[in-house]
């Protein structure tokens, strides 16, 4: 929770540090459309600076009632987009991206301790990815916009850590990883002001 709120701080400064010449039509706010089917939810913003965009990126992630554990993600994505089209910011883009995840899973492990008690084990994990994504976006005369998108990147660093001293043995590590690569990928619609 620390870190969310740090994060949302640095943003708020970097809002402050550079003062906001937009004019109207500027901004947009967007949702992924095909997370709702797989439990992401998302919503996004982009702030359009010349023919270039600023996108930022919040998800959180429930598990469906068909997996067997609790499990939630958070992520944050920052990317910058170029267009490669004589519209503002409407068209094929493409760019670097940024992507901060969070995992927790509350019941990830039961064992049983030296005084025979159950012991429930929570774990935790977190990593840093960049990557390239690449799309296309069309904007309606209304405001609307919509468009896909697809994008890869690698894990950079990770952490994993467990509660009540659990250390999972070796059959068991490769599924406690964040994977090492990050797919993103969606159908994306929202309105532009």
């Amino acid at each position: 929770m620390k870190k969310m709120k740090r994060t949302l701080l640095v943003l708020i400064g970097l809002t402050l540090l550079f003062p906001d010449k937009t004019k109207a039509q500027d901004h947009e706010i967007q949702t992924n459309m095909l997370g709702i089917f797989i439990n992401n939810y998302s919503i996004s913003y982009e702030r359009l600076l010349k023919d270039k965009g600023w996108f930022s990126n919040v998800e959180y992630f429930v598990n469906p009632k068909s997996f067997n554990y609790d499990y939630t993600a958070f992520a944050f994505n920052t990317e910058y987009r170029f267009y490669f089209n004589s519209k503002k910011a409407e068209g094929i883009f493409a760019g670097p991206y940024l992507n901060y995840r969070y995992t927790s899973a509350p019941d990830y492990a039961n064992f049983i301790n030296s005084n025979s008690e159950s012991i429930e084990v929570e774990q935790t994990s977190s990593g840093i990815a960049l990557g390239l994504i690449t799309g296309k976006k069309w904007v309606h005369s209304s405001g609307f916009v919509y468009g896909s998108y697809v994008g890869v990147g690698r894990y950079l660093f990770e952490s994993v850590t467990y509660s009540n001293n659990y250390e999972p043995s070796d059959d068991q590590d490769d599924f406690d990883e964040l994977p090492a690569f990050n797919l993103r990928f969606g159908l994306a619609i929202g309105y532009r002001f």
